[in-house]
C-alpha cells in the first residue's frame, strides 16, 4: 500500500533522511519546510516521490493550500 506522508522539516537533516527512507518503501513524500535551517539538496527532491513545499508551518494558508 502506498500512501503519500506529509514530513516537517523535510530538508533538515533528520527530515531528510526520514523523507528518503519512504520514498525507498514506495510513498510519495511531501516535505514541508521554511528553508530557515533546512537545505533543499538534502532532501533531493524528485518531482514524483518527493516534493518539497517551501512554506512556514505558522502558515494556515500553506497549509490548506
Amino acid at each position: 500500500m502506498s500512501l503519500t506522508c506529509m514530513v516537517t522539516g523535510g530538508a533538515g537533516f533528520i527530515g531528510s533522511v526520514l523523507s528518503k527512507a519512504l520514498a525507498a518503501q514506495g510513498h510519495r513524500v511531501v516535505a514541508f519546510d521554511n528553508l530557515m535551517n533546512g537545505r533543499a539538496e538534502l532532501l533531493e527532491p524528485d518531482g514524483e516521490r518527493k516534493i518539497l513545499v517551501q512554506e512556514d508551518l505558522r502558515d494556515p494558508a500553506a497549509i490548506a493550500a
